[in-house]
């Protein structure tokens, strides 16, 4: 299909032949979701049920090419504090379009052009980091969402397949990603109740670091009041029907927070299954050879 649409452009902008007859259509006619588990976990995700992901942080599309198949929902490509940039980031994004995973780029930040690259590129989703109020949270609609809901810039270059099929591009737009905003600022725990209800935000994702860093203090050493605030938050979300969860976190904390009606886990990273992998190959090669050697 890809090839029909760079031979094809031309006619299909003419009436001709569609670039696109013979490209694979997820249920109900939605073209751009290339694997079709992708809209059933959209679906899941605005229904509040539990998801599950990880972090890929080193910048490697050919690592993401390798992981694009394991059976977890989501994963995030951390534009924010890992290495993407905007050479290795478009084509990671490429390689998961034929993973069940949804493809949610976290964005270095609130302003900028961020939001609108990153679905443009293809992304099924963004996260927003340092949200810091209602206006803020106004932005990121406004910047991720096209009308009515918000304004995003009509320019989704492979999204549309280069423009063949920008009309249905932009009217599922809205359907086929996620908004989901970072609360890590004290100031937006303030005013979360608004930010519940202003439609376009899909979720929030808490990042308790941060969350302490805005109190003033690291989380090593705020953690008791880091936590209040971050269970508050997440009681707002819960009583107003927002998806909400967290980074990080252990096994213990992860139950601790789904009992208290988190739905969406990020856990692990790349690097960190790298090196236990790595560990778990240096210990059985230890166990081998402290074996001992059978006769023949």
């Amino acid at each position: 299909g890809f090839r029909h649409a760079r031979a094809g452009g031309k006619h299909a902008q003419r009436g001709g032949a569609d670039p696109f007859r013979f490209a694979p259509r997820s249920p109900r006619g939605i073209l751009f979701m290339t694997h079709p588990g992708k809209r059933d976990t959209i679906a899941r995700a605005r229904r509040g049920e539990a998801l599950s992901g990880t972090l890929f942080n080193l910048g490697s599309p050919d690592l993401c090419d390798a992981a694009a198949m394991c059976p977890l929902d989501f994963c995030v490509l951390d534009w924010e504090h890992g290495l993407w940039n905007e050479l290795n980031l478009p084509p990671a994004i490429r390689v998961l379009e034929e993973s069940p995973m949804l493809c949610i780029v976290r964005v270095p930040s609130v302003g900028g052009p961020w939001i609108k690259k990153a679905l443009d590129w293809g992304a099924d989703g963004v996260i927003v980091p340092g949200v810091k109020d209602f206006a803020e949270a106004q932005h990121c609609v406004a910047e991720g969402k096209y009308a009515p809901l918000g304004r995003r810039g009509v320019g989704p270059l492979r999204e549309s397949r280069y423009y063949t099929r920008l009309h249905e591009c932009v009217r599922q737009g809205n359907e086929r990603t996620l908004l989901w905003l970072m609360i890590e600022t004290s100031s937006l725990v303030e005013d979360l109740a608004r930010v519940c209800a202003l439609e376009g935000v899909d979720g929030f994702v808490i990042g308790r670091n941060d969350l302490s860093q805005s109190l003033g203090r690291p989380f090593a050493e705020w953690r008791d009041q880091t936590e209040a605030m971050a269970m508050r938050a997440q009681e707002i979300c819960v009583a107003a029907g927002k998806p909400v969860g967290s980074f990080g976190g252990t096994a213990d904390d992860v139950v601790r927070w789904a009992g208290a009606g988190a739905t969406i886990f990020v856990v692990g990273d790349d690097a960190q299954f790298a090196r236990d992998g790595m560990a778990a190959v240096a210990e059985m090669i230890g166990r081998q050879a402290a074996a001992p050697v059978r006769g023949y």
